[in-house]
């Protein structure tokens, strides 16, 4: 449960380590490239569920069963 901001610093960090290992020419690191880029995918999907949620409980008329059923807009990875 992090805040938005801790979120995106976590990824940016994890993103200059990705570039520093992307740079070495070797394989030791294969695995956590690999790793790395699964993780790229799940935000990127994370992301994506997250608008299409977001839009679905902002639009008439769903606007208003999101009011009563207490549904709130959720933020984005980073």
């Amino acid at each position: 449960h992090l805040l938005l901001k801790e979120r995106q610093e976590l990824y940016l960090s994890l993103s200059d380590i990705y570039n520093e290992i992307e740079e070495m020419e070797t394989n030791e690191f294969d695995g956590l490239k690999h790793q790395f880029d699964r993780l790229q995918k799940s935000r990127r999907v994370y992301n994506s569920k997250v608008l299409v949620y977001n839009q679905t409980i902002s639009v008439f008329p769903t606007r208003f069963l999101a009011i009563k059923m207490n549904l709130k807009i959720k933020e984005y990875f980073g």
